[in-house]
């Protein structure tokens, strides 16, 4: 069975900077959740969920889950190459900055080096 995996992304209130992710998910029939995914009041005071991204159900190549909303590397032609994951129905692309969506292949030559949220400077 597929992992079925959901990465909660939360910004801070203050300044709407990048606060946290939390992880949940159906994996081998049994729902699992991390620590952060019901946060006490306190925390949920200091930041609020703005986005729920998909597992991909792919793996970069250092063995890294792939998310919707990673950004990745890809190494190949002597060139290196970064990219937005994204799902464009009915499947997940890279979106390229000046080059458009392009369709995933050759995973040995990605790695996941952040996110949307994270790391947006990293797509500039």
């Amino acid at each position: 069975m597929k992992k079925i995996k959901v990465r909660e992304v939360f910004l801070n209130n203050s300044d709407n900077s990048f606060s946290h992710f939390s992880y949940w998910g159906l994996i081998n029939h049994k729902y699992e959740f991390d620590d952060g995914c019901f946060m006490g009041q306190s925390q949920s005071n200091m930041a609020h969920r703005v986005d729920n991204q998909m597992f991909t159900g792919l793996l970069d190549k250092s063995g890294k889950e792939i998310f919707d909303g990673d950004i990745v590397q890809i190494e190949g032609g002597g060139a290196i190459t970064v990219a937005e994951v994204c799902y464009i129905t009915p499947c997940y692309q890279l979106r390229i900055k000046n080059h458009g969506l392009h369709n995933f292949d050759a995973f040995d030559l990605i790695k996941v080096i952040g996110s949307i949220y994270e790391n947006p400077e990293l797509l500039k």
